[in-house]
């Protein structure tokens, strides 16, 4: 795995200080403690909000970048930087030290990771982001590993669904308690207030990975 020296992120002035970057942040409901705990930057030449990757251990790995106004979203809206391999990492996986938690919240993108943040801590669950709507290999192998209960968090589309079949039936044959949070028609996370995220928990259900359907 290459690791990126600090000083190679440092080059990105703070997410939070930028006068693009931080207007986008609020407009999407993460805040600045959440932007400054993930150490988020900004990509001037492209318009860039960067989410830098580490591992387990803090060690940086890469860094995925979101195309915000006025940057053009439809030409490449997610960029990864330093030929990073999404496949072979989690966002936020290097928090699980930090937090005795026992059930991860399985997401796909990294916005949708920043909006329930906050609420997630207060919660007692750790979120993470595979960057797509299916986990590969690696990543559910990490998954396991941490002996954690997991939930799956994908998108309200067909493609989350695919994802959400994959990690529960894949995951439970690996001997991991997969839960599947209860999104409300229409929504994914990042589109979900406080008061829906909370009763989606509530209602989220645990499938035997043999028996799992939508």
């Amino acid at each position: 795995v290459k690791l990126i020296p600090d000083k190679v992120i440092e080059r990105f002035p703070l997410a939070t200080l930028h006068p693009i970057a931080h207007p986008y942040l609020i407009s999407r409901d993460v805040s600045t403690l959440t932007a400054l705990r993930f150490n988020l930057r900004f990509d001037d030449k492209a318009y860039r909000v960067c989410f830098p990757v580490y591992d387990e251990d803090g060690s940086c790995v890469g860094m995925v970048g979101r195309t915000c106004p006025p940057g053009d979203e439809l030409a490449k809206r997610y960029y990864n930087y330093f030929n990073f391999l999404a496949a072979n990492s989690l966002g936020g996986i290097n928090f699980v030290k930090d937090y005795e938690y026992n059930k991860i919240l399985v997401l796909e993108g990294y916005f949708d990771l920043l909006r329930c943040w906050e609420w997630c801590l207060e919660l007692g669950i750790l979120p993470v982001c595979v960057w797509k709507s299916k986990v590969s290999e690696n990543q559910l192998t990490r998954l396991v590993g941490t002996s954690k209960i997991l939930i799956s968090a994908f998108d309200n589309d067909k493609a989350g669904q695919a994802g959400t079949e994959k990690l529960i039936r894949e995951g439970g044959q690996r001997g991991a308690t997969v839960r599947k949070l209860n999104l409300p028609e229409g929504k994914d996370v990042g589109e979900l207030t406080k008061n829906e995220f909370l009763n989606s928990l509530i209602t989220t259900k645990t499938f035997n990975s043999k028996r799992y359907s939508q």
